[in-house]
């Protein structure tokens, strides 16, 4: 068969276009013959002609005053000076709930760490909800009770893990919290300067300090009962503003979050945020991206082009091609990625979303028509048709790609273990004033250093690009020796552990009563709270790390559903909803799915696909602390006016940041959160350990204190108990 001729093209990505067409595009390292010039900068307004007023109508409708159009905002335009990595770097990311959520993504270490392969870089998470650069929410690391702890123990704490880390690249992130919580811009300014300071003081010898400043992002509108963000939009930019010209004091790169992460609208389809303020999953790919442009790093995405000579194009980067042959209807060459392309996972293909997030764009010109087929090492990569490559293929599969995913997993399995070691639950009793009540269990926070390290060594192997051969062939050729796909594999089957059924304890009930065991050894370790939903089945919180997580585990707590499918009054069903949690200590089934308190963070996770298992799992709010985990977030129930209601006990410190407020309690005391609107409010102060909470028929609460010798008492809104702290 005569040859075909193939031109192979791979349009580039500009990653920072995703966030809705308001991020600059990427830097272009070689020629492009095919495209025009992409702009880096937006291109200065034209001058406007002057208009002369019009007179104002002496009858008739009065016209509306115009308002004074809004104030662009200022331009930071990204350092010319690329960000250049040392091997053995210390990264420290510190900041408010921004940075402490980033941990669980991974997204912008993945980039950062397969961009840099072979240099080794330690990064060390340290961010906190409702912090403020003063450390206002770090108090709870000292060895003081919540309430005796002297007024400036957050900063003693936050200095001391700076120090411990040794920074020798610093990202900081804060912002949303300060501009929530009341403080005035003029204070932020003069914290953020002295936390600057101290960072400067106690960085690492081996390498220079680079510094990085990270502007808040801005409020988005969901719509739905949540705030527009405009108001606080309004403040987030004084913040923003200010950030950007303390990192031109500095010399330091900025990221301009609030700029590039914008968007107003609330039909978009693709949202930014869970609740305005804090980004998803996808928000955090685009702040990787966005990071990555202004570091002034080249673009971690790749094009290549292949001439029907069978010599590279030029304009391509991204990837090393070799051994190029073109062959009738087929094109080989072998190729090594210069670094892990920064995947997105999502479920909808072809979508805008996925055009976005694309790793790169392959187009094929003078193929004849057909579906053809591009493989690397004998895993598929994209099929289309003849026009699809013709126009330019989006391309988000193969191995390398299946690769940046199992990296950035190990980037967040390490992430967890450095949060057990830098803030580990249970710490009154570790190092704190009721340290001597449990032994000796401090020793056991440092045994999480090498299990951390043995990650890291990992994440440096995985890192590496290997050398992959490339195919291009007709569809219907690769369907006949493509390898089967493996069967969906049987879920595990929990097996009952054997047991001794124990003797059943005798009761006094009172007339009208009865009492009957409803499930026994379900699986359970050490079940906290459980709660029943409107089809009758109960939910259990169940935890085997409860009191404090021991060294080389991993967050494996349950939440279980119990079922009496028969009506006999015996549960005969159980079912693992979830199995990822860490010290789940309370659970209240609603909206959907089941809100669980666990370590730091209020959740709701939900069931999408009908399996009886969660795969949704959404921070409704963090912040919460965790200082004695018989103490922290429980009693989770709906009141009667639709809210949902949670207790904290006396030793805990709570630094909440919502799309309303910072909030912050430092003691017992009764929570309530409005779900649709995210507002919460501190429902009543006080009470040392207040684990029970009912109301009565007129929606009266009442509330039981486990150790402070209260009793009952009437729950009065707003009111402050009886306490120790």
């Amino acid at each position: 068969m005569k040859s075909s001729r193939l031109i192979l093209f791979a349009c580039a990505i500009a990653v920072t276009g995703q966030a809705f067409g308001q991020a600059p595009k990427p830097l272009q390292p070689k020629k492009q013959n095919v495209s025009k010039p992409v702009r880096l900068t937006a291109p200065a307004p034209k001058p406007k002609p002057k208009q002369t007023s019009k007179p104002v109508p002496l009858a008739g409708t009065a016209a509306k005053p115009k308002l004074p159009p809004k104030p662009a905002l200022k331009v930071f335009r990204p350092k010319s000076e690329k960000l250049v990595f040392i091997g053995g770097d210390r990264v420290m990311l510190i900041g408010d709930g921004l940075i402490e959520q980033m941990q669980k993504h991974g997204y912008l270490e993945s980039r950062l760490t397969a961009g840099n392969s072979g240099k080794k870089l330690y990064f060390r998470n340290i961010g906190w909800s409702g912090d403020t650069p003063e450390g206002i929410a770090r108090d709870g690391l000292g060895t003081r009770q919540a309430g005796h702890e002297p007024a400036d123990e957050g900063w003693v704490q936050l200095k001391k893990q700076i120090a411990d880390i040794k920074p020798t690249v610093a990202v900081i992130g804060y912002g949303m919290a300060s501009s929530l919580d009341g403080s005035s811009l003029d204070k932020f300014k003069s914290d953020y300067l002295r936390l600057v300071e101290h960072i400067k003081s106690s960085a690492g010898k081996k390498n220079p300090l680079r510094l990085v400043f990270m502007s808040p992002i801005a409020h988005e509108n969901l719509g739905g009962k949540l705030p527009d963000g405009k108001a606080h939009n309004s403040k987030l930019e004084k913040y923003r503003e200010l950030i950007g010209d303390m990192a031109k004091q500095y010399d330091a790169w900025f990221v301009d979050l609030y700029r590039y992460l914008r968007n107003s609208r609330a039909d978009t389809t693709t949202h930014m945020t869970t609740d305005g303020i804090h980004l998803n999953d996808y928000g955090y790919w685009v702040l990787g991206a966005v990071a990555e442009y202004s570091f002034s790093l080249t673009p971690s995405n790749f094009r290549f082009g292949i001439l029907p000579s069978a010599t590279e194009r030029s304009g391509g980067y991204g990837i090393k091609l070799s051994d190029i042959k073109i062959a009738d209807d087929r094109v080989t060459m072998t190729g090594r990625f210069d670094a892990l392309p920064p995947y997105y996972s999502h479920s909808k293909k072809g979508t805008a979303l996925m055009q976005r997030t694309a790793i790169g764009r392959i187009q094929f010109m003078g193929t004849p028509d057909g579906t053809f087929t591009l493989i690397a090492d004998g895993i598929e990569i994209h099929t289309g048709d003849s026009k699809e490559w013709a126009g330019g293929a989006f391309i988000d599969g193969g191995p390398d790609v299946d690769q940046f995913e199992r990296l950035r997993s190990l980037i967040v399995e390490k992430n967890e273990l450095f949060f057990h070691r830098s803030r580990p639950q249970n710490q009154a009793y570790l190092w704190g004033f009721r340290k001597h009540e449990q032994g000796n269990n401090y020793q056991e926070v440092a045994r999480f250093e090498p299990l951390i390290r043995q990650k890291e060594q990992a994440i440096f192997e995985l890192s590496k690009t290997v050398s992959r051969k490339f195919q291009l062939l007709p569809t219907a050729e690769w369907e006949k020796i493509k390898p089967s796909e493996d069967g969906k594999k049987p879920e595990p089957v929990a097996k009952a552990k054997l047991y001794k059924p124990q003797p059943l304890p005798g009761f006094d009930l009172g007339d009208g009563l009865e009492i009957n065991l409803f499930a026994q050894n379900p699986l359970l370790a050490k079940p906290i709270q459980m709660n029943f939903d409107a089809r009758g089945r109960l939910w259990v919180a169940s935890s085997e790390a409860y009191p404090q997580i021991l060294p080389g585990e991993m967050a494996a707590d349950k939440v279980l559903v119990l079922e009496d499918t028969d009506n006999d009054g015996q549960a005969d069903k159980s079912t693992v909803f979830a199995d990822n949690l860490l010290i789940p200590t309370g659970i209240e089934p609603g909206d959907g799915g089941v809100y669980v308190a666990q370590s730091t963070e209020l959740l709701h996770l939900r069931d999408t696909n009908g399996d009886g298992k969660a795969d949704k799992t959404r921070v409704v709010m963090s912040g919460f602390g965790t200082e004695d985990t018989h103490h922290i977030l429980h009693t989770l129930r709906w009141g009667f006016d639709g809210r949902l209601y949670f207790n904290q006990s006396i030793y805990i410190r709570t630094h909440m940041e919502t799309p309303h407020e910072v909030l912050r309690l430092e003691s017992g005391g009764v929570w309530r959160l409005r779900p649709e609107t995210l507002k919460a409010e501190i429902f009543l102060r006080g009470f040392c350990n207040p684990w029970g909470h009912h109301y009565d028929t007129f929606g009266q609460s009442f509330v039981t204190d486990g150790a402070g010798g209260q009793g009952l008492s009437y729950g009065v809104p707003g009111a402050m108990y009886f306490t120790y702290a």
